[in-house]
């Protein structure tokens, strides 16, 4: 399984950075765009409504391409309104057992198969009693060229959301995107994308809500473009003066009410030598988390090939090799 390795943010990333599924060539299994990932915890009865904010703001994005939404059963039905939340979601009652809110809104591709499109946000708030998770979670995702065209109102936007939320952790750069779930139930179509291009992250956020379910939830997982951390992991790390005197040139920390964004350049990279190698500043941000960064995996998170015979153990040092690249 191959990808294209020498892509550039100058080329129609969109319709170049795609990989299709091995058993349908029409389908598309995964591709590169820009990925916004969030963690908070539901410790507020407003957290319900603000979260239903943060997406009403993602659907009047600017040329915002999303028009359905996932029902709980899997069932994909087209949106009335274009720029509202469905009434799907708003209408259902919180539950403390399982989750106070949910969305799951997408740009239709057509097909018989839900296929990852560049407009996509999905997430969940957990009930205050929800037994598996601590951590609710928010992941948008962003058409390729939006990412480095208007990357000063990306950013503007993350530090509205994260401070919205009371986000504790998350990250926002470029990333491989993938529908919910299937980085477990499909093929390894995010491996080629991470070994092909440095600064891309892991998208997902069911595969780090189930690797902390037994502690380190409120650690950070991965460094990107654009790195948020909540007030408790600042302290951590010394204190918001001590990070400060961390950053590098082209570097700045933005800080918002209950925590603080580091970001590492102007635009967001891909990392690989066609497009320039790696700026600096992703690998000094890596390096200024890197004591407080979650590595408490029981096993891989990314799917390598069949081909590669990995053992159980050779996976998981495939995730850790990828979490520590910066080191």
């Amino acid at each position: 399984m191959m990808v294209p390795a020498n892509l550039t943010i100058a080329r129609n990333l969109e319709a170049a950075a795609v990989l299709y599924d091995q058993n349908d060539p029409d389908c598309v299994a995964t591709r590169l765009g820009g990925l916004l990932k969030l963690y908070f915890l539901n410790n507020s009865p407003a957290k319900r409504e603000q979260f239903f904010k943060v997406a009403e703001d993602y659907l009047a994005i600017p040329g915002c391409r999303v028009t359905h939404y996932m029902s709980d059963e899997g069932r994909r039905r087209r949106m009335a309104q274009p720029h509202r939340v469905p009434d799907y979601f708003l209408s259902k009652e919180p539950d403390p057992e399982n989750a106070d809110a949910r969305i799951d809104v997408y740009e239709e591709l057509g097909g018989d198969y839900y296929a990852p499109p560049c407009w996509h946000l999905h997430g969940d708030v957990f009930g205050v009693n929800f037994q598996p998770y601590k951590l609710s979670g928010l992941e948008a995702h962003f058409p390729p060229d939006l990412m480095t065209r208007d990357a000063d109102r990306l950013a503007e936007l993350a530090l509205r959301w994260v401070e919205q939320l009371g986000a504790i952790h998350g990250s926002f750069g470029f990333g491989v995107l993938g529908t919910p779930g299937s980085e477990n139930s499909t093929g390894p179509y995010w491996y080629p994308w991470l070994q092909a291009y440095p600064l891309v992250d892991q998208g997902s956020l069911g595969v780090y809500w189930s690797a902390s379910r037994r502690g380190g939830y409120d650690q950070p997982f991965t460094s990107n473009w654009l790195t948020i951390l909540g007030d408790a992991n600042i302290e951590k790390l010394g204190g918001k003066g001590e990070i400060r005197e961390r950053l590098g040139q082209g570097m700045s920390f933005l800080p918002f009410k209950g925590g603080a964004i580091i970001r590492a350049c102007e635009t967001p990279a891909l990392g690989n030598a066609a497009s320039g190698g790696i700026p600096e500043g992703y690998r000094t941000a890596a390096r200024i988390i890197k004591p407080i960064r979650f590595e408490g995996y029981q096993r891989g998170i990314i799917k390598t090939p069949k081909e590669l015979g990995f053992t159980r153990e050779q996976d998981l040092q495939v995730t850790l090799d990828w979490v520590r690249r910066f080191d």
